[in-house]
């Protein structure tokens, strides 16, 4: 996966590929990192929800097949976030990342996820934090990605 371009001004949102701040303004696509031939799974999509003019080649996979450059789940609960981790994980490509969508607050949505769980359960799965993001009016989101060590190697799965 290549990285994203960053875009200057404007509010910016960290995570996005490359570890490049995206303005708040950009596309959803280019805020989570998404680009040209990557492989991509949205697991546990709000009712609705799709993710507008994604760039072409881009490929969306019902089931991993194998390893992912972005993954975006959906959760409101903690126990479910827990659960699914472990099956989430081993499908992150060493330079991909894992994007944990939740209910903002005020919302109107019932949650019991904030960033600091989510980072907690991340590294229990030796995932860290690689930024976040707004996916829209209800919805924030972390990403989590293999940690790159001291050079820049991505650590083994």
């Amino acid at each position: 996966m290549s990285g994203a371009t960053g875009v200057s001004g404007g509010a910016s949102v960290s995570g996005a590929a490359g570890g490049d701040a995206v303005a708040a303004t950009a596309p959803l696509w280019q805020r989570l990192g998404i680009v040209p031939g990557c492989t991509l799974a949205l697991v546990g999509t709000p009712d609705g929800f799709e993710i507008p003019d994604l760039p072409a080649g881009v490929r969306s996979l019902e089931r991993a097949s194998e390893p992912l450059d972005v993954t975006l789940f959906f959760t409101s609960r903690e126990q479910t976030l827990r659960g699914r981790m472990a099956l989430l994980e081993p499908w992150v490509a060493p330079v991909g990342g894992l994007w944990i969508a939740w209910p903002k607050p005020g919302s109107g949505r019932e949650t019991d996820l904030s960033a600091g769980i989510v980072h907690a359960v991340g590294l229990e799965h030796g995932l860290v934090d690689g930024g976040a993001a707004s996916i829209d009016e209800t919805w924030t989101a972390q990403r989590l990605v293999r940690w790159r060590g001291e050079k820049g190697a991505v650590a083994a799965p």
